[in-house]
C-alpha cells in the first residue's frame, strides 16, 4: 500500500516534467548543424599534417592536434557543466546555475565535435601511411566506427542537456515544471547529477 501511494506521488510530481524533454525537430537540426560547424574545418586542419616543406609549420600543427584530441579539457568541462546541471534541479530559480549549465555544456560539446573533427582526419592519415592486411584493416575500420559512433553520441547528449537545461523560463520548460516539484525530489535527483561526475573522477581518474 505505501508503495503504490508512493509511486502515485512519483508520477503526480515527475509526470508534467517529461514535456520539458521534448525539443523541436528544428532544434535538433540546429544541433547536428553546430557539430558540422566545428568538426568539418577541425577535419581538413588534421589534414594539413600531410603538407611537407621548409616554411610549412607542419610539426607545429602536428601538435596541436595531438593537444585538440586529448579528452581531459572535455571530461573535466563535461563534469562541471553536469554539476551545474544537478545545482539547476535543485534550484530551477536562481539563474546563475542554470546559465552556467547550460554555456559550459554547449562549450564542452563544441569541443568534443572539434575533437572528434581532428581523430577523424589524424586516423585518415594514419591509415593512408600503414599497410595491414585485408581482416585487420576491416576489423579497425569497424572497430573505429563503433568507437566514433559512441563518443558521437555521448557528445550529442552533451548538446541535448545544455539545449533542455537553457530554454527560457516559460510554461513547458523544463526549469518551470522542476520548480514545481517538491524539494524532497529535486534535492537528491539533483544531488545524484551533481555528485555522480566527481565519483567518476575520484575512482577512475585517480
Amino acid at each position: 500500500m505505501i508503495n503504490r501511494e508512493l509511486k502515485k506521488y512519483m508520477i503526480s510530481q515527475l509526470s508534467p516534467t517529461k514535456h520539458g524533454f521534448i525539443l523541436k525537430r528544428e532544434e535538433f537540426l540546429e544541433g547536428m548543424t553546430l557539430f558540422l560547424y566545428w568538426s568539418i574545418p577541425s577535419f581538413f586542419f588534421a589534414l594539413l599534417q600531410k603538407i611537407e616543406g621548409h616554411n610549412f609549420p607542419s610539426l607545429y600543427i602536428k601538435s596541436a592536434v595531438e593537444e585538440g584530441i586529448g579528452p581531459h579539457i572535455w571530461n573535466i568541462f563535461g563534469s562541471i557543466g553536469l554539476v551545474f546541471f544537478g545545482l539547476t534541479i535543485i534550484a530551477p530559480k536562481f539563474k546563475f546555475f542554470r546559465i552556467s549549465a547550460s554555456q559550459i555544456l554547449l562549450n564542452t560539446y563544441a569541443m568534443g565535435a572539434l575533437s572528434i573533427g581532428l581523430m577523424i582526419g589524424n586516423l585518415l592519415i594514419i591509415f593512408e601511411s600503414s599497410r595491414f592486411d585485408l581482416w585487420n584493416e576491416i576489423l579497425l575500420k569497424i572497430s573505429f566506427f563503433l568507437s566514433f559512433t559512441t563518443i558521437i553520441i555521448i557528445n550529442f547528449a552533451i548538446w541535448y542537456c545544455s539545449k533542455i537545461i537553457g530554454k527560457e523560463e516559460q510554461n513547458d520548460s523544463l526549469i518551470d515544471l522542476f520548480a514545481k516539484v517538491d524539494t524532497k525530489i529535486r534535492l537528491p535527483l539533483g544531488l545524484s547529477i551533481a555528485t555522480l561526475p566527481i565519483v567518476f573522477f575520484y575512482f577512475f581518474e585517480k
